[in-house]
């Protein structure tokens, strides 16, 4: 059983949200909560936390499909994860900020969202969020049916949220070649960040300011890039960090958030089928955070087979 959220946590609204946000800085409409998906993402949360899982379980189109969403029609959809402890949204959005998690956010093709959190025994938070369309329908063809009704969460649960999406306009260079961001009325660092491409922490480190204070309505941040001498380029999320061998040469990893066996594979520079056989595991088993992978077993000296004895022996 997946433990239950305590308040001031990130709920499903809020990555609903968020996302809209982003979604309608981009300027496209934003999407519209669906309760099926809404349903379909809150049990994947939970499958992920009871199985404490490092990756997607898969398939998202056909669950959705399985549950009703869409009526019988092909489905398309994507589907976005984090998993954490005491993650706020900024971090989530952060984590997100990738071309791959941007797809609710840049796609006009999609049309409806849902989203569900789940917090796992280890005390680990799993953040889902799930978005859809029909084949061949326009956004409004498609009704979910009437006996379905919006999970917790599927409604404004932290007032501290902006309730009011404002897009960020991304600002250009001065002649400088430095970049400033006027703070408009309901803009988060996060949005900021996300839009800029660059972190929170950045901003707050080159503007001298902390996420625990509002931002003002006029207020003017310098946006670091890759060209302002001394930042450093954000490392990416699910980079495998790969661990040094031990003193019998042997090589363990172990699985973090976000690491998948090919991730893993590639940055030991060893196959998939060589992890699979020196854990004695199939390769549609899903990883678990904090699980153990031999990569590699180490110098094992072989046992010396015995001489036969001869006749005088």
């Amino acid at each position: 059983m997946s433990k239950t959220l305590q308040d001031g946590e990130v709920t499903a609204y809020d990555l609903i949200l968020a996302m809209n946000t982003l979604r309608v800085s981009n300027g496209l409409p934003p999407l519209v909560e669906d309760p099926i998906i809404n349903a379909v993402a809150q049990a994947t949360a939970e499958i992920m936390a009871v199985n404490q899982m490092s990756w997607h379980i898969g398939n998202v189109s056909g669950r959705l499909q399985s549950a009703g969403y869409g009526g019988g029609a092909k489905v398309w959809a994507t589907e976005n994860f984090a998993v954490g402890t005491s993650f706020t949204i900024d971090q989530i959005m952060l984590a997100w900020a990738d071309p791959d998690h941007m797809i609710p956010a840049v796609n006009p093709a999609y049309c409806h969202v849902g989203a569900g959190v789940a917090k796992a025994a280890n005390g680990m938070t799993y953040y889902v969020l799930q978005a859809a369309y029909v084949s061949g329908k326009s956004c409004g063809d498609y009704r979910p049916p009437a006996n379905f009704t919006p999970q917790p969460g599927g409604s404004p649960a932290n007032p501290g949220v902006p309730q009011i999406i404002v897009p960020v306009k991304v600002a250009t260079a001065d002649e400088d070649g430095k970049i400033f961001h006027v703070v408009q009325s309901g803009q988060s660092l996060w949005a900021i960040a996300v839009a800029y491409k660059t972190t929170i922490r950045d901003l707050e480190v080159w503007n001298n300011i902390s996420r625990s204070k509002p931002l003002q309505v006029g207020q003017k941040l310098f946006i670091p890039s890759s060209n302002t001498e001394g930042y450093a380029t954000p490392t990416p999320v699910g980079m495998v960090k790969v661990a040094t061998p031990d003193a019998d040469g042997r090589i363990i990893h172990v699985v973090e958030p976000y690491n998948t066996l090919i991730t893993i594979a590639s940055a030991y520079g060893v196959s998939v089928d060589t992890i699979l056989r020196y854990n004695a595991i199939q390769a549609d088993w899903p990883l678990q955070i904090g699980q153990k992978l031999i990569i590699y077993p180490g110098n094992i000296t072989p046992s010396p087979t015995p001489r036969p004895l001869t006749p005088v022996e």
